[in-house]
């Protein structure tokens, strides 16, 4: 239907004075991008019940500034002011409540950039993490979000995107959790949002940083159902150690987590998703054979310090 390519403030216009949209065509949506506080409302959002994906890009406010521009046209862009709408933080989960077939949800802003004709989509990431009116923000937004997975307002399975979140009480104190006081926010998170995306989180810290030391965080993943499962499967430690981050797997080690792999299935892994050329090293060489990986030294070619060029000959010669 061509209802469905309308900006959603249209389908709802739509479907409140025509009632064959409301009954046959409202149900055939399955994708919808929200632009303003102004269309989260409940009682249009339960027309929309087969909806499975959401983008929300009216969370973050931002304005962009073009500076220069070289021969080929091309410019540099910054945001010179970001903020939070408060507005759209306080109807989020009234209104991802409405849609029970909702799998996907994208948070962020879109963004108009001067000589630019579509707007560009701006993420958590452009907040600025030692506001402390955002950080409440953020801290509410999670809290909410926690209890609408905890009392099944939405799904377990429900993947919320974009979400960047810097602990206010965050530090790089390691494991070391004597002098911490750790928050609601980061334990209920690592408690109720989706298990996986959890997991993903603990060697993502440039996205998320817990109060949590990441021992204490795997330690409240292993008593949800599925836990030991996830954080002790091949494929979880090959992705740790893709992404190079050492707290983790000496969390995973700790715990004792730490899986046997295959030959076979270390080479499909790394084929699948190849390492970057840089980081085909011989100390990652070294540090993934500490983890009982079945490396060989020829799937690591590059010494400590080459250049790009040389890299990617190497790469070229010896493929894993």
């Amino acid at each position: 239907s061509a209802v469905s390519f309308l900006p959603y403030a249209d389908m709802i216009q739509c479907t409140a004075v025509n009632r064959s949209f409301l009954h046959d065509v409202a149900l055939g949506i399955k994708e919808i991008e929200v632009s303003s506080a102004s269309e989260m409302m409940v009682a249009p959002a339960r027309r929309f019940r087969a909806v499975h994906e959401i983008t929300i890009g009216c969370l973050i406010r931002c304005r962009r500034n073009m500076h220069g521009g070289d021969r080929f046209g091309d410019f540099d862009v910054d945001s010179d002011y970001s903020d939070a709408d408060d507005d759209v933080v306080s109807l989020v989960v009234p209104f991802l409540s409405q849609f029970p077939a909702l799998r996907t949800v994208d948070m962020g802003g879109l963004t108009p950039t001067p000589g630019v004709d579509e707007p560009q989509w701006t993420d958590f990431s452009a907040l600025d993490d030692e506001d402390e009116r955002i950080l409440g923000l953020m801290h509410g937004l999670i809290l909410s979000l926690c209890g609408a997975y905890r009392s099944g307002l939405l799904s377990r399975s429900t993947c919320i995107n974009g979400l960047c979140f810097q602990c206010r009480n965050a530090s790089d104190h390691g494991d070391d959790d004597s002098s911490i006081d750790f928050c609601a926010t980061c334990f209920h998170r690592c408690k109720y949002f989706p298990i996986s995306e959890v997991a993903d989180s603990f060697h993502a810290s440039a996205f998320w940083r817990y109060c949590l030391p990441v021992k204490k965080a795997m330690e409240i993943v292993l008593k949800r159902a599925g836990g030991k499962a996830l954080l002790s499967s091949p494929e979880y430690l090959l992705r740790t150690a893709a992404w190079s981050c050492e707290k983790t797997t000496d969390a995973l080690k700790d715990l004792g987590l730490i899986p046997k792999v295959s030959r076979e299935c270390f080479v499909k892994w790394f084929q699948d998703y190849p390492l970057p050329l840089s980081q085909r090293n011989q100390r990652n060489y070294e540090r993934l054979k500490s983890l009982g990986l079945p490396v060989e030294r020829s799937d690591f070619p590059i010494p400590f310090s080459v250049d790009t060029q040389e890299c990617s000959f190497l790469c070229m010669r010896y493929p894993l």
